[in-house]
């Protein structure tokens, strides 16, 4: 029997056990719940952890969104990186060159996203920090 309390019309967002989601497809079956009952499980899931607005790739993987994601990358971002994700001492040269790949890929996104923003700031006709005198 389902150990979770589940609620056929509004979806549960809580991480099922097989044995749970063995009870629910057994359910399914037997026609006592809905054909796309862990369809909509999955769904409601995905929104709960992702946000309700949250954009997907073409394999149905959530993309990355907000600030410090590749599309919308801040110093901010970046400097954690370099604090947090730098690799130990004694760490083999592949986490070295992937954390140094990495970097110089955060940097060309900031450079983008930054032209991006000041672009769209100068269609609006708004003033952006980089065009301020000092």
């Amino acid at each position: 029997m389902v150990e979770t309390v589940l609620d056929p019309i509004r979806m549960p967002t809580v991480t099922l056990s097989q044995k749970e989601m063995d009870d629910i497809e057994a359910l399914m079956a037997q026609g006592q719940l809905p054909p796309d009952y862990l369809d909509r499980y999955h769904e409601a899931v995905a929104k709960n952890v992702f946000g309700f607005d949250h954009k997907v790739d073409a394999d149905g993987n959530p993309i990355e969104q907000g600030r410090g994601s590749p599309g919308n990358q801040c110093q901010q971002s970046i400097d954690a990186y370099k604090k947090f994700g730098r690799p130990e001492k004694g760490s083999s040269e592949a986490e070295f060159k992937e954390f140094n790949d990495n970097l110089k890929r955060m940097e060309a996104e900031l450079r983008a996203c930054n032209a991006a923003r000041k672009a769209l700031a100068d269609a609006r006709g708004k003033r952006t920090i980089a065009a301020r005198p000092r």
